[in-house]
């Protein structure tokens, strides 16, 4: 009977450690990739009164991947004919230090041969596009400059491929994973390994010279965010100053590759096989600059759900079409710029979040950039979401009817020297659903400066 209950109870504390190690997978699988995303402290030490919701800073502590997708191969049409019971999986992770891994496992292939794989800077619903490229101005297919998780199978037709790049994080356009056929080099199998599209995700970035805007001696800067809704639209949001005040239209095209690569690559396209210009096959947000050189453009783009690849926007001028200014959409973002916000000329970009406790505490952060610096900002969770303005400040005992911190949840919190505010902020009470946004405010006069909504 003892060795029984030993032997059960072992079973036991097995099953609790595999589901720790996939709730952590899920969980770093949810992180959207972002090449300088933000990140909060995974600790913080509270003011000694405990009530103020401050840190004094983040703690060494992150995690380990900035991002991690998997998938199920499917066959394609050639490989289908060639290989009825082709099955696999894959996943394609982004390591905080700046790595980046493959692996794949297939099955039902020829066995004891080898097959060539590589990443694709396609979906597979688009074939798959071409190999993925490091650095995407050389010419020619080259190893070292690609990510190529190739493998041999075994005697049973199965294998394991795996490919690792030390020194290079995946761009958004690492999309997928393709087998080929050895000889023919046909397509056999395709796996995606890119961000929930059933998911509305949101990015951000900030507005620098282009050469155009550095040959005219501008001071370009703002904000640009592109959101991709899980009802199949793209929201495109740019909050622009410094370009010659002139009246005019400013030619905005989302682009498909980071500012730092080519600058920004070229337009985006919503059918990748079209070489023509038009904008019914791409996202511009134009817009126009007013007197003071300012340009706020809210854009939507109906029906199509933008691709990762598309990773920056670019205004051009309108006289000689040179590139005044580029934004790279590699931040993740959850805030909203609200009317005082836009009045005081504020590049904001962060992300926040709530998450419920067994012990029935809650727990709010808060990682917001773009403010000014070593200033005390006043925030406060809300009970309405952005969108009806966040409504008024969550209480806990939504009976008391004066305003007190103690009732209330406030993730206040003191800028560093570069404008950034970090709070990871622990209360003893399970917040209600109403608790749905937090409202940052301006010191001194309270009004609301930016509104950002849990997801």
């Amino acid at each position: 009977m003892g060795l029984t209950v030993r032997r059960l109870y072992a079973a036991f504390v097995l099953i609790s450690f595999s589901l720790t190690l996939l709730i952590s997978f899920q969980n770093c699988a949810e992180d959207a990739f972002t090449a300088n995303k933000f990140t909060r402290p995974i600790t913080g030490t509270r003011d000694p009164n405990g009530d103020d919701g401050k840190t004094d800073g983040p703690s060494s502590s992150s995690k380990i991947l900035s991002s991690l997708y998997t998938g199920n191969f499917l066959a394609t049409a050639a490989g289908l004919l060639l290989y009825p019971n082709l099955s696999g999986k894959a996943w394609l992770s982004r390591s905080i230090a700046g790595k980046t891994e493959v692996y794949i496992h297939v099955n039902g292939l020829t066995p004891s041969r080898d097959y060539m794989a590589h990443v694709h800077n396609l979906p597979c619903s688009l074939g798959g596009g071409g190999h993925y490229l490091i650095d995407p101005t050389v010419v020619g297919t080259v190893e070292a400059n690609e990510i190529w998780p190739s493998f041999t199978t075994d005697s049973n037709g199965n294998a394991i491929g795996h490919a690792a790049v030390n020194s290079h994080v995946a761009r958004p356009e690492a999309q997928s994973v393709v087998v080929h056929e050895p000889g023919s080099g046909d397509r056999i199998a395709c796996v995606d390994l890119h961000e929930n599209q059933a998911k509305t995700t949101s990015f951000g970035g900030y507005f620098k010279n282009g050469d155009g805007g550095n040959t005219l001696n501008l001071d370009i800067g703002g904000t640009a965010t592109i959101t991709r809704n899980s009802n199949g639209n793209t929201e495109v949001d740019v909050s622009v100053r410094g370009l010659p005040a002139s009246l005019v239209n400013y030619p905005a095209h989302v682009h498909n590759l980071p500012c730092e690569i080519n600058d920004g690559g070229a337009h985006y396209m919503i059918d990748p096989t079209s070489t023509v210009v038009e904008e019914a096959n791409e996202i511009w947000p134009i817009g126009s600059s007013d007197t003071n050189g300012n340009s706020i453009t809210h854009f939507v783009k109906q029906g199509h759900r933008a691709r990762p690849e598309a990773q920056a926007i670019v205004i051009h001028n309108p006289a000689d079409g040179s590139r005044l200014a580029c934004a790279t959409l590699n931040l993740r973002n959850q805030f909203k710029i609200l009317d005082a916000g836009l009045l005081a000329g504020l590049d904001v970009l962060g992300t926040v979040s709530i998450s419920r406790g067994l012990d029935g505490t809650t727990s709010v952060t808060l990682d917001v950039a773009g403010l000014d610096s070593n200033t005390d900002y006043g925030a406060h969770v809300h009970n309405l979401p952005c969108s009806l303005g966040g409504g008024g400040h969550y209480k806990i005992d939504p009976e008391e009817p004066e305003v007190i911190r103690e009732n209330e949840i406030w993730p206040s919190f003191k800028t560093d020297d570069t404008g950034r505010g970090l709070v990871d902020l622990t209360v003893a009470h399970l917040a209600r659903p109403e608790a749905q946004s937090i409202v940052i405010h301006e010191p001194g006069t309270g009004a609301r400066l930016v509104c950002a909504d849990f997801e």
